[in-house]
């Protein structure tokens, strides 16, 4: 693996290339919805799934889903990223930017996943899809603009409470740019991707 610039954040180091391409994720969900419904998922392969070295599986999960998404009229972004600690089989981490108008709660959207995962795998296999709480509890965060109509203090109090939710949901999707457990894809096969913005 060549260079990949990266920052720290305490005791932490994260990747640059990552977390830029979660931060656009965000503006163009943001600036496209006045509301936007934030899922995080853990994917992971069953005990002794023979695993073929590539993202194959999680690129058709995402594919699926996205196709059910604009099906059902619901806007969905994503970034992915694999990453491998000790085990032969990577494990991916999703990160799932909706129309918030339309979805808001991730209940669905982890048992879905499941759904497309077990039938894409050929085995039963649903706890392999985590649905990961955010701090506070609850299955995603809603990210919710100010209204045209606020002014005044209304205004200020919807403009408080996006901004709140905008750091608590970047810094919730940041887990994914984090160092530990990547750069151990075989060569070619990309440890990250996202929707096209």
């Amino acid at each position: 693996m060549g260079y990949i610039d990266t920052f720290f954040i305490g005791d932490y180091e994260y990747r640059y290339d990552i977390k830029h391409r979660i931060d656009r994720c965000f503006q163009t969900a943001i600036n496209d919805h006045c509301k936007v419904y934030v899922v995080r998922l853990d994917v992971r392969f069953p005990p002794g799934f023979l695993h073929n070295g590539n993202n194959s599986n999680v690129s058709e999960l995402l594919r699926r889903m996205k196709l059910y998404y604009a099906y059902h009229r619901i806007d969905c972004r994503y970034v992915w990223v694999m990453e491998r600690k000790s085990s032969e089989v990577p494990h991916n981490h999703l990160l799932l930017l909706f129309d918030g108008s339309r979805l808001e709660s991730g209940w669905g959207v982890r048992t879905y996943a499941a759904r497309i995962w077990e039938r894409l795998l050929g085995v039963k296999c649903d706890a392999d899809i985590h649905l990961c709480e955010p701090d506070g509890g609850g299955s995603g965060i809603t990210i919710r603009r100010p209204t045209r109509e606020a002014e005044g203090e209304k205004f200020q109090i919807e403009l408080a409470q996006f901004d709140a939710a905008c750091r608590a949901a970047l810094q919730w999707a940041g887990y994914l740019a984090k160092t530990r457990s990547k750069g151990s894809a075989p060569l070619g096969v990309k440890e990250f991707s996202s929707s096209q913005f």
